[in-house]
């Protein structure tokens, strides 16, 4: 199965990242940009955990990216779509700034255009959807 739908273009991603760094140094925010959006996407998780489908295929990026920063979801993981959906450093580690980049990037696209709780995307263009569901989330939906 071949993934093309939804995609974000990682040289575009890295357009953004460098404007939208420089606009959080104009801020004068003196906490790392990182550890700022990781706060940021974390404290609106715990507050409302539905919100994580915002974050569409993106979602396993979003969440490794958070762990790596000791915000720890649980395990879940869906090994398939996260490596098309997420961003690496030539080293192979995950990159960071652009999974977060890419995460927010889909959450505003999501918010504009799609229903608040849709969770199926079309991520082929053979017209079969993937469903996103996280079982972690999910429990914190119902706690």
């Amino acid at each position: 199965m071949q993934f093309t739908e939804l995609k974000i273009d990682a040289a575009s991603l890295a357009e953004s990242l460098v404007a939208i760094k420089a606009q959080y140094v104009k801020s004068g925010r003196k906490q790392k940009w990182v550890d700022f959006v990781i706060g940021y996407i974390g404290d609106r998780l715990v507050s409302e955990p539905a919100r994580y489908l915002e974050y569409g295929p993106y979602w396993w990026a979003v969440k490794a990216t958070l762990a790596t920063k000791g915000f720890e979801i649980g395990p879940e993981v869906d090994l398939i779509v996260f490596p098309e959906y997420s961003f690496t450093k030539p080293d192979g580690q995950l990159d960071v700034d652009l999974c977060l980049v890419a995460g927010e990037q889909f959450k505003e696209m999501y918010c504009a255009t799609y229903f608040k709780g849709t969770r199926d995307f079309a991520l082929t263009l053979d017209g079969n959807t993937w469903q996103l569901n996280d079982a972690d989330m999910e429990i914190l939906m119902v706690s």
